[in-house]
C-alpha cells in the first residue's frame, strides 16, 4: 500500500534519527534488499529509542505496506557501520549503477573486485 511520503527520502525526514544528515551527505547509501540482516545488540542499542518508537509507529498501518519497504532498506544504515568516503568512491568506481526501476534503481551491480584495493588508502 502506498505511503502519504513521496519517497524514502521524505519518510526518513519525517524521523528524529540522527543519522538522516550524514545518510542523506553520503555518496553511497548503505542498504538492504529482502529485509535479510544481522546485527548486534550493541549496534541495535546505540539507535535512540525514540527512533525506534517512531519507525514502530509507521509501520502499525498495516501489513505489505510501503514503508515496511523502506524499513528493509533502512537496516543497514541504522544497524551497520557506513562506508568511510574512500570506500564509498571505491565502490561506486568498481561498479555500475542500475538503472532498471524493478525495486533496485541505484544499486550497484557488476562489480569488479580486481584492482579496488589500489583505490583504497592504506593505513
Amino acid at each position: 500500500f502506498k505511503s502519504r511520503f513521496a519517497s524514502m527520502r521524505e519518510w526518513l525526514r519525517a524521523f528524529r534519527w540522527p543519522g538522516v544528515a550524514q545518510l542523506e551527505a553520503a555518496p553511497i547509501w548503505p542498504v538492504c534488499y529482502g529485509g535479510v540482516f544481522a546485527a548486534s545488540r550493541s549496534a541495535a542499542s546505540k539507535v535512540p529509542r525514540s527512533f525506534w518508537n517512531e519507525l514502530s509507529a509507521s509501520l502499525s498501518r498495516g501489513d505489505n505496506i510501503e514503508e515496511g519497504h523502506f524499513t528493509e532498506r533502512l537496516w543497514a544504515a541504522v544497524l551497520g557501520q557506513p562506508p568511510d568516503d574512500a570506500e564509498a568512491l571505491a565502490a561506486a568506481a568498481a561498479c555500475k549503477i542500475a538503472k532498471n526501476s524493478n525495486g533496485l534503481l541505484g544499486t550497484l551491480v557488476g562489480c569488479r573486485t580486481h584492482g579496488v584495493a589500489v583505490l583504497l588508502p592504506t593505513a
